[in-house]
């Protein structure tokens, strides 16, 4: 029974020494990313952008990324009433590597948790006494990602990559994104 416990420590230890061998979790990489945003209820589709930082990797297979992105869309009804909607969210992602890191082509599956905060915004201009009104209302989600794509690997230090992520939340928003990360590795 005394040789349990240390027995049971060293292979905790030696356990624990593997996975952080494997482990490459920090900020690896930063970038940038833009694309096509088509958000549901009636908004249309409009451009987003946003960064990216590579936080690394848990395993060869699954990497840790986290981003930022906006998009905004504006309607001009005409005599002086305008509509703004805009997004930003705040996001984490795991993301399972269909190949290895030394592949120049490596497709890749994910999901994550986002912070959404949305905002409308309705202004009118009174047009006979030229009087100006507005009415606003923001809102935050919790939203949820499912995204598909692949890097490739442009340089040493720098990767591109094409992404389609769907977003569940008050709002889902289907996003068509390009982008690059470049290395701090």
């Amino acid at each position: 029974m005394k040789v349990m416990k240390p027995l049971t420590i060293v292979i905790a230890v030696l356990l624990s020494v593997s996975l952080f061998a494997q482990t490459q979790i920090g900020l690896n990489g930063v970038g940038g990313k833009i694309g096509y945003v088509d958000p549901e209820g009636g908004i249309e589709s409009t451009i987003g952008f946003g960064v990216v930082a590579d936080l690394g990797t848990i395993t060869p297979k699954i990497a840790f990324e986290a981003d930022i992105f906006y998009w905004g869309k504006s309607y001009d009804f005409g005599f002086g009433s305008d509509v703004k909607f805009s997004s930003f969210t705040i996001s984490a992602l795991g993301k399972y590597l269909f190949a290895e890191s030394k592949e120049q082509l490596r497709p890749y599956a994910g999901a994550g948790l986002g912070l959404a905060i949305g905002k409308s915004k309705v202004e009118y201009t009174d047009p006979w006494t030229g009087s100006k009104a507005s009415e606003s209302d923001s809102d935050s989600d919790i939203v949820i990602h499912l995204c598909g794509g692949t890097k490739y690997r442009l340089s040493p230090q720098l990767d591109g990559f094409a992404e389609l992520r769907y977003t569940l939340g008050d709002l889902d928003v289907l996003s068509i994104l390009v982008g690059a990360i470049y290395s701090l590795k």
